[in-house]
């Protein structure tokens, strides 16, 4: 995926999509919430890398 494509899955620009991905800004309890439900990720996921048994693997198709 696309940072583009996961920037419009969140409903948010590709900029401050990156800035996310890139650690350069914090998300707001909303954007995580969103990326919760679009992705799947944990907040700890998110928020300290910590694996969970939800955890998608790399190459996983998200649908």
């Amino acid at each position: 995926m696309t940072q583009a494509e996961a920037a419009r899955c969140l409903g948010m620009t590709e900029r401050g999509y990156r800035h996310l991905e890139y650690g350069t800004r914090n998300p707001s309890h909303e954007t995580v919430q969103r990326v919760n439900e679009v992705f799947g990720l944990s907040y700890e996921d998110l928020m300290y890398n910590v694996p969970t048994k939800n955890r998608r693997r790399r190459g996983d198709a998200i649908a």
